[in-house]
């Protein structure tokens, strides 16, 4: 593979550069998304950022870096430094229909948990509440889009983890559902492909495994079980790599530096004396013109 192997290269690696406008002081202006990274094109982020130090009122787009920023450290850090007992899987649950974190409530959360306290605790929970709030509220506006880029972050660093410890709650289940609904998707229009009415007549079911377990698919009567890391919907699915040529892919072995060629595992699908039988493959594929195909 030209521009050099990356065994597992990061989920971003193959995700197109997103372009994003925002109103910023009665003005249009852009940021980028690109390999992770949140770019403002419009700002002197730095002097803007030491004007804000000293009192001046910080625009639309610079909240939104700050943000970014904010998320992606509470990321890193597994949620060591969300307040109020936010987890990282809260996160995905930003902007969603009745998610509504207010400077307000998350404040009433702090005086509730420390209303006993009237030290230094005190007011530094105040504050971090504070500073949380305004975040949030920035995150929820964001683009769809944008959120979803949040969503796969998380779950590409924490699903892993999240499968070890067995353990759901509003943003797991959402990261579950969002991954279920997204291989079912995939798996159904590689059956789609073999012809047969394969993929209305089959019934799929997706378990999670974990990270020392291969990606797998099993056949039983008119099942199709799809065993996958949560972390798929990041490595894979946000590649657009679920179905190529009509193949279900299962996993990402390796890929060039660029994400233009991978390496990939994944089931086709025959039929042996009436029953439907997952092909396991091993297949490079490239991307031309934001087209995947299987390369000759």
């Amino acid at each position: 593979m030209g521009g050099g192997v990356n065994p597992r290269p990061p989920w971003h690696a193959g995700v197109p550069a997103l372009v994003l406008r925002f109103a910023c002081g009665g003005v249009l202006h852009v940021a980028t998304w690109e390999g992770g990274r949140l770019t403002l094109h419009d700002h002197d982020v730095e002097a803007e950022r030491a004007l804000a130090g000293l009192g001046a009122e910080r625009p639309r787009c610079l909240l939104l870096a700050d943000a970014w920023g904010w998320a992606m450290d509470a990321i890193s850090d597994g949620g060591a430094s969300l307040a109020s007992g936010l987890t990282v899987w809260d996160l995905i649950e930003v902007g969603s229909p009745g998610w509504g974190p207010t400077a307000e409530a998350l404040l009433q959360r702090s005086l509730e948990t420390f209303k006993l306290s009237l030290g230094p605790r005190f007011v530094s929970s105040v504050k971090a509440e504070r500073s949380q709030a305004a975040h949030l509220r920035v995150l929820s506006d964001l683009p769809a889009v944008m959120r979803r880029m949040l969503a796969l972050e998380v779950i590409d660093r924490h699903g892993d983890t999240l499968w070890a410890a067995q353990r759901l709650g509003g943003g797991e289940e959402t990261a579950e559902a969002m991954v279920r609904q997204a291989v079912s998707e995939a798996v159904r229009t590689s059956l789609d492909h073999a012809g047969r009415g394969l993929g209305s007549r089959m019934s799929i079911a997706v378990r999670f495994v974990g990270p020392s377990d291969r990606p797998r698919v099993e056949v039983a009567d008119e099942t199709v079980t799809v065993c996958v890391p949560l972390a798929w919907l990041a490595r894979v699915g946000a590649w657009e790599l679920g179905c190529v040529d009509g193949v279900f892919v299962a996993d990402v072995v390796s890929a060039s530096a660029d994400a233009s060629e991978v390496l990939v595992d994944g089931y086709s699908w025959t039929r042996d004396r009436g029953r439907v039988v997952a092909v396991p493959l091993r297949f490079a594929v490239s991307r031309s013109d934001g087209r995947w195909a299987e390369t000759g």
